[in-house]
């Protein structure tokens, strides 16, 4: 059976995770973009994994988004019934709250003005981090990019943290052996960073720095960024979905 990705903005697509999965898996994934479905599966039992894209919307909005609403459903039955599932960004908000832990906005949780973590950010592994089997695929430290204002802050009971950055303490959690939540955006490719940042409309504001300065540092990092990432999803493919 299929894996059904679940895409929650026009412009936030599966990306480089998208492409790994057609090269990897037996069948091609299904994608659910919620926007145009007039009517979104009552259940996943019919996939053998679910992965929840990123986007603007936050989970405090859950009460005016039905498809929101029928996501929470849908972790819930992923980890009762131990569907392997991937949550980025708000997706692992979404697993984070519907298995009742708490989601806020990063600028209501900082000791500094911190209203978003966006672009190249240096991340860790944890203590747990370093004996999880999907998360030691990574290296002890790794940058990555980012692009958040809200954040997990507390993990339902007994979640692990597995990563974390300065600015957001848990980057990447473990809800179940087969069940993750990742904060930052490995999925993303050159073209969609540039775009993000090209973008002053942006709901999370500003880059808070000149773009000419975003894209030396995207110059900067991409190279690496890359490669990890794609080496990443390959990893989460082979853990959770061979």
């Amino acid at each position: 059976m299929p894996i059904l990705i679940v895409q929650q903005q026009f412009d936030n697509p599966p990306g480089r995770l998208g492409e790994v999965f057609m090269q990897m898996l037996p069948e091609p994934p299904e994608v659910l973009r919620v926007w145009q479905s007039a009517e979104m599966p009552k259940s996943i039992t019919k996939y053998d994994g679910l992965v929840l894209l990123g986007g603007t919307p936050n989970v405090d909005q859950l009460a005016q988004l039905p498809w929101m609403q029928r996501e929470f459903e849908y972790v819930q039955e992923a980890h009762a019934r131990s569907i392997p599932t991937v949550g980025i960004c708000l997706g692992s908000q979404v697993i984070a709250d519907a298995l009742g832990g708490t989601v806020g906005r990063l600028s209501d949780s900082q000791t500094e003005d911190v209203e978003v973590e966006f672009g190249w950010h240096e991340v860790e592994r944890t203590s747990a981090g370093h004996q999880d089997s999907l998360a030691k695929t990574l290296p002890p430290t790794f940058w990555q990019f980012h692009s958040h204002a809200c954040h997990v802050i507390d993990l339902p009971s007994g979640c692990e943290v597995l990563a974390s950055s300065e600015i957001c303490p848990v980057q990447m959690f473990k809800a179940s052996p087969v069940m993750y939540g990742i904060q930052f955006h490995f999925e993303m490719d050159r073209d969609y960073i540039l775009k993000s940042a090209n973008d002053a409309a942006d709901p999370l504001g500003t880059i808070n720095m000149p773009l000419g300065e975003f894209r030396q540092s995207c110059d900067e990092h991409y190279e690496a960024y890359d490669a990890l990432s794609t080496t990443f999803c390959r990893s989460l493919a082979c853990h959770l979905f061979l």
